[in-house]
């Protein structure tokens, strides 16, 4: 598996698993271990102590040890547990709640190690790059920390500075969960459906988005540029001769979190029209632009003087895509139509569900979850629980769903709950029905029929001409012989791995039996000089098959197949 890896590195991965495998032991996941034969790779002086701990944890539900691994295995784990609680394709309702408690606040680092990196990051003295820096962060978590500046040009700024070594332990605990994703495939079949190996190399592309900061700026710029012409939306401005892959420089926003309500109060804060600015945000990202902040939680939204919503922290967004927009638009007419019929078309467009699957209970689950929503007009659906219940009903029936669809349901519900908070009697329909009509309406968009009518008839014009040609030349092939049937399988590894082994250890096998034969005929024949009674040759001969014994026995224990 990490053949191909420097010895270094090697031995980086191999004590940093063994403290993975040491804290899935004390908290009670021994059983798991087992099943993906990793048990073996746990150094005895941990197993003594996570067999004492064990006993500590193991009375906990599941979804709080898991949890508990998390935050104990540090950032890594703790993004991959945030991103598995945006996954209710994949995990169940009570161990997403518990993984979206994962907290992701770390002791920051001291000022000397800042004004390293940032002499590192832009090759001159850290006083030649600020006029003045706060020692104190404003905020500290796994990946960076924040604090506040004063540019040289005289800008008062907020630093993200990315954690020393962060990258490093990120690409150890990636390779670590790839090989974990690929022992589950083979050892645990039920897991197959939700394809581990797919999930892990999802949460590997997203956290090192993460972690190039200048991807972060490039997202903060695209969501100004939207947004440019909207009073009621302040984006913060990006400093870009302060920004590198670890280092992110912009405006600092001298406003109040949305979460702090008294504080609002308190400065005579509009809390119903923050409320309804806030859903208007979101719907705007979602249904005007295609591209969202995918994490609108409180903390990451401040008001300034005038109700003036600012969003930071754009390290995960998502995309909706002309063709998603539609889909859903599509779906929402489903609803207020009772048309289960045209649901399932929507799923299978979307490549939910597959020719010949859908079963007598899907529809049944769809046709009750429309009734429930009946005589309900487009204005009054509260988009955000629509889109959460009908994910919740795919991920019943185990079906994959698109990354971007679930982000797009916790968004909305996310800032529909927090519209709530802030006024009660929001009425989130009102808000969200012109989204939601014109949604609906673009789905049937005669225009955009004419266009996709015109499309259709470019690509069947380009299928026909390039047709004859194409047939020419297979039936050429056909004629001379020369016509190849390319094979690929698929899933097959494990198997043929294990067929491997088992070869392997029968010609071991038969290869000691041989040293032993050999080495009983030349004892019975032989006369010559003698170790303990016994010909040179033949003992030899013993020796080596003995040895060879022993190295299969290892083997085979260690695989935990006796």
């Amino acid at each position: 598996m990490w053949g191909a890896i420097p010895s270094m590195k090697k031995r980086v991965i191999a004590r940093r698993s063994g403290e993975i495998i040491s804290v899935l032991f004390k908290y009670g996941f021994a059983e798991l271990l087992n099943r993906l034969r990793a048990h073996s790779r746990l150094p005895f002086r941990f197993r003594k102590k996570a067999r004492e701990q064990v006993r500590e944890n193991i009375d906990k539900p599941f979804a709080v040890r898991l949890r508990l691994v998390c935050e104990e295995l540090g950032t890594t784990f703790i993004k991959f547990g945030q991103m598995l609680s945006m996954r209710p394709d994949i995990l169940p309702k009570n161990v997403i709640l518990e993984l979206e408690k994962l907290q992701d606040q770390v002791p920051p680092f001291d000022l000397k190690t800042v004004r390293e990196t940032i002499g590192i990051q832009f090759g001159k003295p850290f006083t030649e790059v600020f006029r003045s820096f706060e020692e104190a962060p404003e905020a500290a978590a796994s990946i960076a920390q924040v604090h506040r500046a004063t540019l040289l040009s005289g800008e008062e700024a907020a630093v993200k500075i990315q954690r020393p070594g962060v990258r490093n332990l990120v690409a150890v605990d990636l390779e670590i969960l790839s090989h974990l994703a690929q022992l589950a495939e083979r050892h645990i079949p039920e897991l197959s459906l939700f394809n581990p190996g797919a999930v892990v190399a999802e949460f590997a592309a997203n956290i090192q988005h993460e972690l190039d900061f200048l991807k972060e700026a490039r997202n903060i710029e695209s969501f100004r540029k939207n947004f440019m012409n909207d009073p009621t939306v302040h984006i913060p401005t990006v400093y870009w001769d302060y920004c590198t892959e670890k280092v992110i420089c912009m405006e600092f926003i001298h406003g109040i979190k949305i979460s702090e309500l008294d504080t609002l109060k308190r400065t005579d804060c509009d809390l119903p029209l923050i409320a309804r600015r806030g859903l208007d945000v979101v719907f705007k990202q979602i249904f005007r632009d295609g591209f969202f902040h995918a994490d609108p939680h409180s903390g990451n939204l401040f008001i300034l003087p005038g109700n003036i919503i600012v969003p930071i922290d754009f390290g995960q967004v998502g995309f909706v895509s002309e063709f998603l927009r539609e889909r859903l638009g599509r779906a929402l007419a489903a609803f207020v139509n009772r048309d289960a019929r045209s649901l399932v078309k929507v799923l299978h467009d979307l490549e939910l569900i597959e020719d010949g699957t859908v079963t007598r209970e899907l529809t049944f689950d769809l046709e009750h979850l429309i009734n429930y929503y009946h005589d309900i007009s487009l204005a009054q659906l509260n988009l955000g629980t629509v889109i959460l219940e009908l994910i919740d009903l795919i991920r019943r029936h185990r079906m994959r769903i698109p990354v971007d669809m679930i982000l797009l349901g916790k968004a909305v519900a996310t800032m529909e709950a927090l519209g709530k908070e802030l006024d009660p009697s929001i009425d989130i329909g009102e808000v969200a029905g012109p989204y939601v009509r014109k949604l609906v309406l673009s789905s049937v968009d005669p225009l955009k029929t004419t266009k996709e009518i015109g499309r259709f008839l470019s690509d069947s014009h380009d299928l026909f001409r390039t047709l004859p040609d194409d047939a020419s030349a297979i039936l050429k092939k056909m004629r001379n012989d020369r016509l190849k049937i390319k094979f690929e399988h698929a899933g097959l590894d494990p198997y043929v791995k294990d067929l491997d082994k088992v070869g392997n250890r029968l010609s071991a096998s038969v290869i000691i039996a041989a040293f032993l034969i050999g080495s009983s005929l030349i004892t019975y024949v032989s006369k010559g000089p003698t170790i303990l009674g016994i010909p040179v040759i033949g003992f030899v001969g013993y020796t080596i098959a003995g040895l060879l014994g022993i190295w299969l026995i290892i083997g085979i224990i260690r695989s935990g197949r006796l």
